[in-house]
């Protein structure tokens, strides 16, 4: 029971005095934007809300806050990364992969993690997505400090995808990848395999699944099946995202009085894997339906661009503030996520614990956060129809018009807040073996 486990947590977790003297530093490619680094952002804040020494270092800074550190200060440093970024990215580009396929090969990175100041004051280092030409796997070699691996994906255990689709190569060594155009035995992930293999050895490293799904392919993993393995919950911060008055957020939005508001978002809306031709295709069926009233609500980048919907709809792109975003979800009745694969999507934590019942496949971390019929619909995998019948039912379900809206809030702040995964973090580093956990505490 979740429940048991955060009131033990909150019982048997270290005073604040305690936790004060703990040095995390968390390695990012970014601190905001990229739904990994929003994630990764927000449990640093959580865990300095508990008194830790709290720190990240990123590649690419967005916010203001100090206790960001940029890894690449001087202005040659920085034009170094964005050409090393450049450098990664361009392969996507080449024609050499799969379209609508990501694929990082992990060429080029820093080569200063080890003797940064901050890597060599931590206690406990916590990678999330450091790809981009941030750190490759050599990078990691030089680390004698316990390291808890959060996998924002499945990249960190393959041969160089994010999301692996029906391949389980991963399980063996990789080679003949399905993403590659040019695949054979030896080629690109094969050979990234092999230095992930070389540079895992011998690390003191503990893995963190944010699903169920992802803890289990990890740990059917060739490179990662005789780590530890444990699941935390992706965490949201239920205090500002928060259901508001619906009547109010509409009227802000523009949005007609009486409508059904259908929303969708996602970082970028036009990648593959966020199966935005799922829901056009559920739309028409619904549509096909004479089922009038509703209206589309959208976000993200290249969201303004979606044309062949058979709805009225409202538009607002990439939103990078919180608060606006909770006033984007309140404004819904039901909140889609067609993704083909997913770990643990912020936007659909960030809509329940808007108190916003969630339609989506019954894929990856989804099933861990949708109670089918209890907080949202999980739909059959790739089935149009079947996201239809999701979307109607949710909108015109028999149930009271707020016990959906009331069971999706609940869940979030019994099982995914802020909080909660702080204390499981707190606990983890806690229960690591001797040897590993830090022996010495300085304080701040």
């Amino acid at each position: 029971n979740d429940v048991f486990v955060f009131n033990l947590c909150c019982l048997i977790s270290p005073t604040r005095e305690r936790a004060s003297r703990l040095r995390i530093v968390h390695l990012s490619q970014t601190d905001a934007r990229a739904g990994a680094g929003r994630s990764a952002y927000k449990l640093h804040w959580a865990l300095r809300s508990n008194g830790v020494d709290s720190r990240m270092l990123v590649a690419d800074k967005q916010s203001d806050d100090d206790s960001v550190q940029k890894a690449f200060v001087s202005p040659m440093a920085n034009l170094g990364y964005r050409f090393k970024s450049w450098k990664e990215n361009r392969l996507n580009c080449s024609g050499k992969i799969n379209n609508g396929v990501f694929f990082s090969p992990g060429w080029s990175g820093w080569g200063g993690l080890a003797n940064n100041p901050l890597v060599q004051a931590a206690d406990v280092v916590l990678p999330r997505w450091i790809n981009g030409g941030f750190l490759r796997p050599e990078d990691f070699k030089e680390i004698k400090k316990p390291l808890i691996w959060v996998l924002s994906d499945v990249w960190p255990f393959t041969g160089g995808c994010h999301y692996p689709a029906n391949c389980d190569r991963f399980e063996r060594e990789c080679g003949h990848c399905p993403i590659l155009r040019r695949s054979y035995e030896n080629d690109w992930s094969k050979r990234l395999w092999q230095r992930k293999k070389k540079a895992w050895e011998g690390l003191d490293l503990t893995i963190v699944g944010p699903s169920r799904w992802i803890c289990d392919l990890a740990g059917r993993s060739s490179l990662f099946n005789d780590r530890r393995i444990e699941h935390i919950p992706t965490g949201v911060n239920v205090d500002v995202f928060k259901p508001r008055p619906k009547e109010q957020v509409r009227n802000e939005l523009g949005i007609p009085f009486g409508r059904k508001v259908v929303a969708f978002g996602a970082g970028n809306v036009g990648e593959n894997r966020k199966g935005i031709h799922f829901l056009k295709e559920s739309l028409g069926i619904i549509a096909n339906k004479n089922i009038r009233g509703i209206h589309l609500l959208m976000f993200g980048q290249g969201s303004e661009a979606i044309e062949g919907l058979p709805f009225p709809s409202t538009s607002v792109g990439q939103i990078d503030d919180d608060n606006r975003l909770s006033v984007i979800y309140s404004a819904a009745d039901c909140f889609v996520a067609p993704s083909l694969e997913e770990n643990m999507a912020n936007t659909c934590l960030e809509a329940m614990s808007c108190g916003v019942p969630l339609v989506a496949f019954d894929v990856g971390g989804m099933p861990d956060l949708i109670g089918h019929k209890k907080t949202g619909y999980l739909s059959r995998p790739m089935d149009g129809s079947s996201l239809a019948e999701g979307i109607c039912w949710v909108l015109h379900t028999d149930q009271p018009s707020n016990q959906l809206s009331f069971a999706a809030r609940h869940k979030a702040e019994q099982k995914f807040s802020l909080r909660y995964q702080a204390l499981r973090f707190l606990q983890l580093i806690k229960q690591l073996p001797t040897e590993s956990r830090p022996h010495s505490l300085p304080s701040k």
